[in-house]
Parts: C-alpha cells; structure tokens; sequence
C-alpha cells in the first residue's frame, strides 16, 4: 500500500514540476521574446506561447472609418463617424453574427494602412480590395444625406480608449464617388 502511495506522490511532483518548468518557460518567453532556451525546448512555438499566439502584430490604435456627403450645390456635410462595433453583451460569449462585419471592416482598414504605406497614387490604390470593400459598405450602409449625389470615406488611427492620447492621425482621404440613385434599395452584406 505504501509504494502506491510513493508512486501516485512521484507522479504528481513529476505534473508539478512539468507544470512549474512550462510556467516558467512561457515567462521567460513573454519577457524575452525568442530566447534560445525556449528555441531548443519548442522549436516550432507549439508548446511555449508567445504574445503572438493569436496574431503577429497587436493592435496598439483603433482604427476610424468616417464619411461625408457631397450635396446637389457641391457643399459637403460634415464628417460622421461609422459605428461599427456593437456594444459586447453577454450573450455576443454564444451568438454573435455582427462580429464578422466588425472583423471585415477591421481587417480592410489594417490592409488599407499597408497599402497606403507601400503606393502613393490614388488611382492605384481605388483597385485594392480592402478599398473595393471600404467604398461599397459606406456607400450602401451608411445614412445618407437626402441630397446626396457622392461620397467619401476618410480613415484615422486614434488612441482607442485612452482620452488623454494623441490627437487621431488622419492616413488616407478617399476620391470622391458617386452614389446611385437605388442606393436605399440595396444593402450589400460583408458575412
């Protein structure tokens, strides 16, 4: 009776420790990004995970989609922010069909900032897909102005909830595009 004792006591040290080492190991990495311990351990980062796990760069700045109306007398309305991400409930833990819209329009904007780093020309840029996708959802479910003959979309990177940051850093002004005159008709869907 005493050896299945000593026995079932080795085999939880032995979960213990294995649990302490993986701890610490994980630790070591978040710190130390990449160390050559953690390099040997798992090669392939499958057991050690790193602050990379669910992404390779983290979000640091929210990123805004604004729009405006050019009216019929070529006045423009004033820049309105598109609401795009619902306010969490619970239930968004089991259900939550809005979340890949959110998703679409995120990874559009962080597609855009990239091309908007790498070609300078507009015209250029009018043929990306993540532009392609901006246009087409602020063009058909955005509120327009009764008036409305075009629009523009404008994004920003702004500091998220943090009030006291920096001001929002204005990246990219789209052209001004037309709207067609059987745009509360159709409703186009990212899911």
């Amino acid at each position: 009776m005493k050896s299945t004792r000593g026995l079932t006591a080795a085999r939880r040290l032995a979960v213990y420790g294995t649990l302490s080492m993986w701890l610490s190991l994980t630790l070591l990495e978040q710190l130390q990004k990449g160390t050559k311990v953690n390099r040997r351990v798992d090669p392939l980062s499958a057991v050690i995970p790193n602050w990379r796990f669910f992404g390779p760069q983290p979000a640091m700045h929210d990123c805004h989609l604004l729009y405006r109306d050019e009216l019929e007398g070529g006045e423009m309305t004033a820049w309105r922010e598109v609401d795009v991400i619902e306010e969490r409930r619970s239930s968004h833990m089991v259900w939550h069909p809005n979340r890949r819209r959110e998703k679409a329009l995120f990874d559009a904007t962080e597609e855009m900032k990239s091309y908007v780093g790498r070609e300078r020309e507009l015209r250029i840029l009018q043929l990306t897909v993540p532009y392609l996708l901006l246009l087409s959802y602020v063009t058909h479910n955005c509120d327009h102005h009764a008036q409305a003959l075009r629009t523009q979309f404008l994004l920003a990177n702004g500091p998220g909830y943090d009030e006291k940051g920096p001001e929002p850093l204005l990246f990219f002004a789209s052209d001004i595009h037309a709207l067609s005159s059987s745009r509360k008709e159709s409703h186009v869907d990212l899911v």
